[in-house]
């Protein structure tokens, strides 16, 4: 049970509590990293169509500030917090079982693991029922401030902003690998949007972006005081 939702299928509760470090004589145990990759595309999915519902004036760079600040690894780990997940997640023997619960990125996926757990568990409608009900519990005065979207975008924001003012598309972020060790793992990334390309690293997904989306920025406004001088 996580939070008030009661699995039917308890496997699928221990898959998405249980790190891939978890051996038990010598097998691998099913583990979240599955489940992780579902339950990000449905935490992104019910987030933006919930902003798009209850802000029908803001425009689609406002409705995208919003959305990253939601889903970014700083709110799912403070949603992990609440819900007692560190103390539930199932490590493997080493380094690992002490510094885990702790690791930022690790519970931000064991959150998006159970999303994805729960979608396969009930369907949308309740996994959607159960993202929304600890959202608007916790983070509905964020949600609703106005002050977020005066706040400095990030990097990432400003990238996905100006490519659609300039070409009516969004940049694209692939990992491209994941190196070092468990406790301190490395993201290596690539981002692109028309023919520009940037490669970075960080350690996580979002600090990997944010470093890609700077590197492009200057690259599209070296292009662009190119153009202007010609």
């Amino acid at each position: 049970m996580i939070g008030y939702y009661r699995f039917k299928n308890k496997k699928l509760l221990q898959q998405a509590l249980t790190h891939p470090s978890l051996n038990i004589k010598g097998v691998q145990q099913p583990n979240y990293q599955r489940l992780e990759y579902l339950g990000d595309s449905t935490l992104g999915f019910v987030i933006a169509t919930y902003l798009y519902n209850r802000f029908p004036d803001y425009t689609d760079g406002e409705l995208s500030i919003l959305k990253n600040e939601l889903v970014k690894t700083e709110r799912l780990n403070e949603l992990g917090k609440y819900l007692d997940i560190p103390q539930q997640v199932v490590f493997g023997k080493g380094d690992i079982s002490k510094t885990g619960p702790n690791n930022p990125s690790i519970i931000e996926d064991v959150v998006e693991a159970i999303i994805g757990a729960i979608y396969l568990d009930s369907g949308l409608d309740e996994a959607k029922k159960w993202i929304l009900h600890y959202y608007e519990l916790y983070f509905l005065e964020l949600i609703d401030s106005e002050e977020l979207l005066k706040k400095q975008m990030s990097s990432v924001s400003k990238l996905q902003v100006l490519s659609q003012d300039l070409y009516k598309e969004i940049p694209t972020y692939e990992l491209l690998e994941k190196t070092g060790k468990e406790h301190s793992p490395i993201f290596k990334m690539i981002g692109i949007i028309k023919e520009f390309k940037a490669i970075s690293q960080g350690s996580n997904k979002r600090e990997a972006m944010e470093r890609i989306a700077k590197k492009l920025i200057s690259k599209i406004e070296k292009k662009l005081s190119e153009n202007s001088q010609k």
